[in-house]
C-alpha cells in the first residue's frame, strides 16, 4: 500500500534526479616527452638508411615481370610476404585508391611497412597449404579430345560460342589456356624475325600438340616459357643460346 501511494505521488509531481559524479583525482594523459616519438638513430644514419631503401625499392620495381613468376604459387615461394610490405599489390590497392586527398598516408605507409607477419593467420595458412590440392582437384575429370582436325580450326576465337557458367568445366579451362597460348605464339612470331614462319600454321602445330598431350602442366610451362622469351625480347635481352641452354634443361 505505501508504494502504491508514492508511486501515485511521483507520477503527479515527477522529478529528476540530479547525480552529480565527484572526481576524486584530476585525470591527466601521460606525457612520454618529445623525444618519445623521435626516431632511433642520428640524422646521417637515417638519410643513409633512408637513401638505401630507396634505391631498393627502385631495383625491386625494376623486376615486377620475374617478381610475378616467382611468386605465381606461394606455397613454393618464401618471399612473397615480404615483397608484399614493399609493393602495393592487389589485396591492399584499395586502401590507397579510396584514400581522401586531404587524408594523411603516414599510418597506411607504417601499416605497409612494418605489419607483422600474417603466416599464423588461419585464412592465410590455409592458403598455402592446401593451394596443392586445389590445383589438382580442379584438373580432375579432364578430357581433352584428341582428333587433331578439331584442334587446327581457323575459326575465330571471338565467334566461337561462349559456354554458360554452368557449362564451363576444367576441360574448357584448359582449352582456354590453349587458345591463349596460340595468341602468345602468333604475337612472339609478328615481333621476333628468327622464329617468322611463312606459312603461318605454327601456333596452330603448338596448339593440336599440346592439346594431344592431355597435360595441364605442359600447357602451363610452354605458356610461362614462351612469356619469358617475350619479355627479354620486348627489354632488348634476348639471348637465343642461353634460351637454347635452358630449354634443355626443362
Amino acid at each position: 500500500m505505501k508504494r502504491n501511494r508514492k508511486r501515485q505521488r511521483n507520477c503527479k509531481n515527477p522529478f529528476n534526479k540530479n547525480r552529480t559524479n565527484v572526481r576524486t583525482k584530476k585525470e591527466t594523459k601521460n606525457d612520454y616527452g618529445s623525444n618519445s616519438a623521435a626516431p632511433d638513430m642520428v640524422p646521417d644514419e637515417l638519410e643513409r638508411a633512408k637513401k638505401y631503401f630507396l634505391e631498393n625499392l627502385n631495383i625491386l620495381t625494376m623486376n615486377k615481370p620475374q617478381i610475378e613468376r616467382d611468386t605465381k604459387f606461394q606455397r613454393d615461394c618464401s618471399d612473397w610476404l615480404e615483397l608484399r610490405k614493399q609493393m602495393v599489390t592487389a589485396s591492399n590497392f584499395g586502401k590507397f585508391f579510396k584514400k581522401r586527398p586531404n587524408t594523411s598516408t603516414a599510418n597506411l605507409v607504417k601499416n605497409l611497412l612494418y605489419t607483422e607477419n600474417i603466416a599464423h593467420v588461419a585464412a592465410v595458412a590455409h592458403g598455402v597449404e592446401n593451394e596443392k590440392q586445389t590445383d589438382q582437384d580442379g584438373v580432375q575429370g579432364i578430357e581433352l579430345p584428341s582428333n587433331d582436325a578439331s584442334m587446327l580450326s581457323t575459326q575465330p576465337q571471338s565467334t566461337q560460342q561462349a559456354p554458360s557458367g554452368s557449362q564451363k568445366t576444367g576441360k574448357r579451362r584448359i582449352d582456354d589456356d590453349i587458345n591463349e597460348l596460340f595468341e602468345i605464339v602468333k604475337s612472339a612470331k609478328e615481333k621476333m624475325v628468327e622464329f617468322k614462319d611463312e606459312y603461318d600454321i605454327y601456333g596452330q602445330y603448338v596448339a593440336s600438340e599440346l592439346r594431344a598431350t592431355k597435360n595441364e602442366n605442359a600447357v602451363l610451362q610452354a605458356k610461362s616459357y614462351i612469356n619469358d622469351i617475350l619479355i627479354d625480347a620486348r627489354m632488348g635481352k634476348y639471348n637465343y643460346t642461353l634460351r637454347a641452354s635452358k630449354s634443355s634443361r626443362i
